[in-house]
């Protein structure tokens, strides 16, 4: 990693990075070995699906789209639903400073335990 990296610009260097871990944990050599290859797909390409509309004025519309192209994964069926059905805890958390340290609504919550699963 050194080597390469010293190659590289600065705004390259974190793109290296992840492809090497992603790498790395698909072959199991860090992490645990659940490797779920349409999960990974999903977080790489970031999906739309223009289905249903919108029915959270607070969440914008491409948002939206992508819960939709989530929802067509095996463990995330419901998401959708869910968000519709809790949604001002969704919007708390939605609106959040750092929703990326706020714990999810629901049984949403045990992603932070299994991540990629």
């Amino acid at each position: 990693f050194t080597w390469v990296s010293r190659g590289l610009f600065e705004r390259h260097k974190l793109i290296f990075l992840a492809q090497l871990t992603f790498n790395l944990m698909k072959r199991g050599t860090i992490g645990n070995d659940d490797w779920n290859e349409m999960q990974f797909q999903f977080l790489i390409r970031a999906p739309m699906k223009a289905s249903d509309p919108n029915p959270l004025p607070w969440l914008p519309q491409n948002a939206w789209a992508s819960t939709a192209a989530l929802a067509e994964l095996e463990d995330f069926g419901k998401f959708t639903s869910d968000l519709v059905e809790a949604a001002p805890r969704f919007r708390e958390w939605f609106n959040a400073i750092a929703p990326e340290d706020e714990k999810l609504p629901l049984d949403w919550a045990g992603l932070d335990r299994h991540p990629f699963q």
